[in-house]
């Protein structure tokens, strides 16, 4: 089951142009269609509307949130290896290679910019799990972030 627009929808159309495969269509002013062979569930329509009347996978409403509430991807920077498959599955282009310096010398990881919509595909393409799509406050956020911050304190980055 795919995402799912609302007939509350207003047309305003902000979930169209924020779709990255083109699965919604629609004519301003009236309700758009998310068409379920293309959708992914990335979550980018549900983030950016306003008229909360988009439904994710499981039938549950998705509500536009400031960017400080949204749930984004984080890089585990012990785990990391520089591969670059995050970045290679990111629709987003939200994860851009950066040369971090680290204890053991210098090394390229994914450092996550503005854009991540949560959709998770970066996690998944991630096989050593050093890429998470965490919400601000949650616990494994807060470990995970003293983990990278401990390990950049050496090197005089943070």
């Amino acid at each position: 089951m795919t995402h799912r627009i609302l007939p509350s929808c207003t047309g305003c159309l902000a979930c169209v142009r924020s779709c990255p495969t083109g699965a919604i269509q629609g004519d301003r002013a009236e309700p758009a269609v998310i068409d379920p062979a293309r959708c992914i569930d990335c979550g980018a329509c549900g983030i950016v509307c306003m008229d909360e009347a988009v439904t994710d996978h499981s039938g549950c409403l998705c509500v536009a949130g400031r960017a400080p509430e949204q749930p984004r991807a984080w890089v585990d920077l012990g785990k990391c290896v520089g591969c670059g498959g995050c970045a290679s599955a990111c629709l987003f282009d939200a994860l851009v290679p950066t040369v971090v310096p680290l204890p053991t010398g210098p090394r390229r990881v994914p450092v996550v910019a503005r854009g991540c919509v949560a959709c998770g595909l970066c996690e998944l393409a991630c096989s050593l799990a050093a890429v998470k799509v965490l919400r601000p406050g949650d616990p494994a956020l807060v470990s995970l972030r003293a983990r990278n911050h401990a390990l950049l304190r050496p090197t005089g980055t943070v």
